[in-house]
């Protein structure tokens, strides 16, 4: 089994940071572009893809290394 030193404790380094270094930042970077679809649907999936991306950040943040290193001892 591997290890790897850590600049922080684990319990400082959430899922988000780690996904987003590896991935990029989490969100719609462009605008949502439906052919053939009225702007009042487009605008109403681009505010719901804003809140998918909203709510991602915010659940992966809450979660730290140390929690799923608990979650593999229990």
């Amino acid at each position: 089994m591997a290890s790897a030193l850590l600049a922080r404790p684990a319990s400082k380094i959430t899922l988000l940071e780690i996904v987003e270094a590896i991935d990029g930042p989490i969100g719609a970077t462009e605008p949502v572009a439906i052919q053939g679809v009225a702007k009042a649907s487009v605008n109403a999936v681009g505010k719901a893809l804003t809140g998918v991306a909203e709510d991602t950040r915010k659940r992966l943040a809450a979660v730290t290394l140390a929690d799923l290193r608990a979650t593999k001892a229990a």
